[in-house]
């Protein structure tokens, strides 16, 4: 998969670059926390750090959205939940509580490529504004593309990655993991005739 490094574009007047705006004072939030901003306000996602389920809903978006090829430059490994990275929930407090003084990612937009790879990803995220439904979708399809992409499991055997869930202490049935798998597909995260993802 080729990943696309997200580029900030420094909005000034009409017209856009990459230069900041001359004479601007520099702000508190740097270009990882901007960019981790703009990708989740392009998601619909706002930073509900306040719940155990709002803080799950920023890591599984993030790892879907690095898979999907939005590189923002966090490396996740398994934890309880699934992919977690203890760099992005630091990154996400700091992000909310910079932008609740002063949002400078009001001055910047995204590359158009990562713009519309994350378009594409909406559609993943369905229609529902509950936060406990979303966060519970969201583990479990982040988790199957990670067991996927890292050989522990086969995406074309949902019973054997039901089962690797099961021992991680996940209780999706098979129906689940047969639906995730489907969702994945359709969303090109793994070859729709079932060939493992090369790894990253």
């Amino acid at each position: 998969m080729h990943i696309a490094i997200i580029i900030l574009v420094f909005v000034f007047g009409s017209i856009s670059g990459t230069v900041h705006q001359p004479n601007r004072p520099a702000g508190n939030m740097n270009r990882q926390q901007i960019a981790l901003k703009l990708v989740l306000d392009k998601l619909g996602l706002k930073l509900p750090l306040d719940t155990f389920e709002g803080r799950l809903i920023i890591q599984k978006a993030i790892y879907l959205a690095q898979v999907k090829g939005v590189d923002l430059g966090y490396y996740f490994g398994w934890y309880l939940r699934g992919p977690y990275c203890p760099a992005l929930t630091k990154d996400a407090f700091s992000t909310a509580s910079e932008a609740a003084e002063d949002d400078e990612s009001s001055s910047w937009l995204l590359d158009d490529k990562s713009a519309r790879r994350l378009e594409q990803l909406q559609s993943v995220f369905g229609p529902t504004t509950n936060q406990l439904t979303l966060a519970r979708r969201l583990e479990l399809l982040a988790s199957v593309q990670y067991l996927v992409q890292t050989g522990v499991v086969s995406d074309n055997n949902p019973q054997q990655i039901t089962e690797e869930l099961a021992k991680r202490d996940k209780n999706f049935t098979l129906q689940n993991v047969s639906t995730a798998l489907q969702e994945l597909r359709q969303n090109g995260f793994f070859p729709k005739a079932g060939a493992q993802p090369s790894g990253r």
